[in-house]
């Protein structure tokens, strides 16, 4: 995680504390302030807190890192006694310390943390309360859970949130993008290989990332496009929780809760035979469907705060939010490509405007264009999602042209990789 946003989801968690005095502190701040109070030379153990007493006051030292490193943050809390500030301290570093990626040098490993809770995920509207509120339920089962819901919802958040909740949450969080693999390698990279498995191998052998996840959580986003004689070997390690490396002799056990995600109706792929039905009922025990941000009006505008928030920190900008014009265009928009259209929307126009409110001139000229996407309710209801994905890379190929160069433009502007373009291309005939 980039130290600003996990600066901006402590001050998230310190804002609910008016009556608190927290100092943030780093670099040579932090080394002076471990040496002075006589925080442990030792390394802190995960969830642990250092009290001192400075002029009477109480304060909590929570460090962020084990052992205390100084390009990582601390923060000083002040006010209140002592179990209070414990409590405080203690709920903070259960927060923080999680979202640190632990690796150790020169090992083979990818135990890699959550990066984000349920608090992370910005939302007022009745859809999304109640689907919190589900998935806070299910994440602390070990069944599977399948995220279906447009890209750019926000599936990857949710399988993050639902880990951080889990039992599991002190294990690996593994993600795979069976999009973004190469078909011919995604055998290797999902269960490992032997040495001297096949030419260009690691002469050592590798793990595969369901070994890479065993004791924690695997999310396997875009899981409709992994291929058919894949999925048989998927349901065959869910079945029996074993997985055979490339070249191996012998399997091996791991325990793994998986969480998949889609934007496509695997239902619709079952029927078109595209996916198999044992595979869909196995990774389906638990269905969460995450709706479009045209469909929750409501989280547009506090959405925005955030995202504004969020980037007046990152580029050091000053805006204080938007016109009201630019506020009723906002809710009238369709939002195609969902809150992660929103937050590049955001990102481009404090770019350029650095202060004040946002106003037309900032936003990208496709949010003020007519005719660009249908607008009308009666036509958006006819419309499936495989249509507006489909009217979406026609859009973006028009735009940057159908070469290579400009094909890779087109993946970018639409959030997905090349590899999966390319597929949608070929699968609209475009």
């Amino acid at each position: 995680m980039e130290k600003d946003q996990l600066l901006s989801r402590i001050k998230k968690f310190l804002k609910k504390m008016p009556d608190l005095e927290a100092e943030i502190i780093s670099g040579e701040t932090l080394v002076s302030f471990c040496e002075k109070r006589g925080t442990p030379k030792k390394p802190l153990a995960e969830g642990e807190v250092f009290w001192s007493v400075v002029g009477g006051e109480g304060v909590i030292f929570v460090p962020l890192s084990s052992p205390i490193n100084p390009e990582e943050l601390g923060i000083i809390l002040k006010g209140g006694n002592k179990e209070k500030l414990f409590s405080i301290g203690e709920a903070l570093q259960e927060l923080c310390c999680p979202l640190l990626m632990q690796t150790t040098p020169g090992k083979e490993t990818e135990n890699l943390k959550y990066s984000y809770t349920f608090d992370d995920i910005i939302s007022c509207s009745p859809q999304m309360e109640d689907l919190k509120r589900r998935a806070r339920i299910v994440a602390g089962t070990e069944s599977s859970i399948l995220l279906r819901g447009e890209s750019g919802t926000g599936k990857e958040m949710f399988a993050h949130a639902i880990h951080a909740a889990s039992l599991r949450k002190n294990g690996p969080f593994i993600v795979v993008n069976c999009s973004a693999i190469p078909e011919q390698l995604l055998e290797s990279e999902l269960f490992g290989y032997e040495k001297g498995a096949f030419t260009g191998a690691d002469p050592g052998g590798k793990k595969g990332k369901f070994e890479l996840a065993d004791k924690g959580t695997f999310f396997l986003d875009e899981i409709g496009e992994l291929p058919l004689h894949h999925q048989a070997k998927l349901l065959r390690v869910l079945q029996e929780k074993k997985v055979e490396r490339l070249g191996a002799e012998k399997e091996n056990i791991v325990d793994v809760r998986i969480i998949t995600a889609s934007n496509r109706s695997l239902i619709d792929m079952v029927e078109k035979k595209e996916f198999r039905i044992d595979l869909f009922h196995r990774l389906s025990v638990i269905p969460l469907e995450i709706p479009p941000l045209r469909e929750r009006k409501e989280d547009i505008l506090p959405l925005t705060g955030h995202f504004i928030d969020y980037y007046n920190q990152k580029l050091d900008s000053e805006v204080k939010g938007l016109k009201e014009e630019v506020k009723e265009q906002f809710l009238k928009y369709p939002w195609p490509g969902n809150v992660r259209e929103l937050q590049n929307s955001i990102e481009f126009a404090l770019n350029f405007c650095r202060r004040g409110f946002l106003s037309r001139d900032c936003l990208p000229k496709k949010i003020w264009e007519s005719g660009n996407f249908p607008v009308n309710h009666e036509e958006k209801e006819t419309l499936n999602l495989e249509k507006w994905e489909e009217i979406l890379i026609k859009k973006a190929l028009l735009k940057h042209g159908d070469n290579t160069k400009g094909k890779n433009k087109a993946a970018q502007e639409l959030g997905i990789n090349l590899t999966t373009l390319y597929r949608k291309i070929q699968k609209y005939g475009l």
